[in-house]
């Protein structure tokens, strides 16, 4: 099965995947893992690594 899961930080998918195995009464494994986003930030803002150089460093905003 293929499913999309919205959760907050310590959420474990790899272990939300075991109960749901186990729920079923069978055995199961996570064949990809992708996290689409991570707080404000989204995959679709993401730069690939060999493309990174100083225009996508953002300044720093110190928290009040």
């Amino acid at each position: 099965i293929k499913f999309y899961v919205r959760c907050s930080t310590g959420t474990y998918i790899r272990k939300l995947a075991m109960d749901i195995a186990e729920r079923l009464n069978c055995v199961g494994y996570i064949s990809e893992i992708t996290r689409l986003s991570v707080g404000p930030y989204r995959i679709e803002e993401a730069v690939e690594l060999n493309k990174i150089d100083e225009s996508c460093i953002l300044p720093w905003k110190e928290s009040a």
